[in-house]
């Protein structure tokens, strides 16, 4: 994901900066990081799930339908549970999880229902064996909250 360094070969609970940062960090627990980790667009693929809902429901929920002019696409019913991973992001997201606590960070819209239960299906689907693996993982979580109106 972006700018990745490997920590293959050392201790998770324990990274050092070592020389190849210089050499003046001091070794620093990684237990208690967090790193929050976006759903939308980042581990999920909401394209994919759009290519799977048939034409005549995509035609509902056009810009044309609606006075902002913008696809209102995040509204179809069951949408999210029609989606993919991003490629790699499953995989990255285990990696992740394994060196600091992770959160999921979503919001559902307001006029599609399905939608927070469906990202929490998804979420069970792609890394249940992530999230429910104790003690450090099992702070991973799906946070979900409307943080603008």
């Amino acid at each position: 994901m972006g700018n990745e360094r490997s920590y293959a070969g050392r201790s998770p609970s324990t990274i050092s900066g070592g020389a190849e940062a210089g050499g003046c960090e001091p070794e620093r627990s990684l237990t208690n990081r967090i790193v929050c980790v976006d759903m939308d667009g980042v581990l999920v693929d909401s394209e994919s799930g759009l290519q799977r809902v048939p034409a005549s429901v995509r035609a509902r929920y056009e810009a044309r339908h609606y006075d902002d002019g913008k696809d209102h696409f995040d509204d179809i019913p069951g949408i999210f549970a029609l989606m993919d991973p991003m490629p790699d992001a499953i995989e990255s997201y285990r990696e992740l999880a394994g060196l600091f606590d992770t959160y999921i960070l979503s919001t559902a819209p307001w006029a599609n229902p399905s939608a927070g239960s469906d990202k929490l299906i998804w979420v069970r689907r792609h890394l249940d064996d992530v999230a429910q693996r104790p003690p450090r993982n099992r702070r991973s979580s799906l946070v979900h909250e409307r943080l603008s109106s």
